[in-house]
């Protein structure tokens, strides 16, 4: 079952930090910007615990399709992201310390 209101919650941190909206996040946009933000979402649906499938789900309640390789792939470039940008390598931080 989809736990909305975290949910809610990590798409704001993702929007936030990247600088779009929800619902740019959203769209059917590939602008390098919009799937970053995505890719940074999904990668801290998996800091706190929350698998691809549910990702999937949600994403498709929010009329945006992806697949489970997808979401993979982008929890992995998300991580490359935090590396070159540190408020992002802080956000994954705070969440990687409250779930320990």
């Amino acid at each position: 079952m989809i736990n909305y209101t975290l949910m809610e919650e990590l798409v704001g941190q993702a929007t936030t930090v990247c600088r779009i909206s929800p619902e740019e996040m959203f769209a059917n946009n590939k602008e390098a910007h919009v799937v970053e933000a995505r890719y940074i979402f999904y990668m801290l649906c998996k800091l706190n615990r929350v698998g691809p499938t549910e990702i999937k789900r949600y994403m498709k309640s929010n009329n945006h399709n992806v697949t489970h390789s997808t979401v993979i792939h982008g929890q992995k470039k998300a991580l490359e992201y935090a590396n070159d940008f540190p408020p992002i390598e802080k956000l994954f931080n705070s969440y990687a310390n409250t779930i320990k």
